[in-house]
């Protein structure tokens, strides 16, 4: 945003969009349609951040290129949240010691749990 001539970088959540078909094309049209419905310009596109699923970052069509195709300036960028939670998902699973704590873990979270709801105290 330009203002006074001063930039300012501003990052707005949009919108959480439900998606029956999960396919590239399907996806990057919802996406363009909801920008558009919102009033977005989409020669105003400048960055662009998803999980890092292959059909979300195929650099020849995926999700980040289709949007990109529309506007070159629709620079991605991977979300690094995105790959560090695929690391805490699946890395306690090559680990035997890993499985049993997280194993230990979750049942006492549901002992404590079931015991505090109404349905533990009846």
């Amino acid at each position: 945003m330009i203002e006074n001539q001063k930039v300012r970088v501003e990052e707005s959540f949009i919108d959480f969009i439900e998606t029956k078909n999960k396919t590239a094309e399907v996806i990057s049209g919802m996406i363009i349609s909801k920008l558009k419905a919102d009033g977005l310009d989409d020669m105003n596109y400048r960055g662009q951040a998803y999980d890092n699923a292959a059909m979300m970052v195929g650099c020849h069509t995926g999700v980040q290129q289709r949007i990109k195709d529309i506007n070159t300036n629709a620079e991605f960028v991977p979300c690094s949240n995105h790959s560090l939670n695929l690391v805490y998902v699946h890395a306690p699973s090559v680990e035997v010691n890993s499985v049993t704590f997280f194993g230990t873990l979750e049942r006492c979270y549901s002992f404590f749990f079931y015991v505090d709801s109404p349905m533990g105290s009846s």
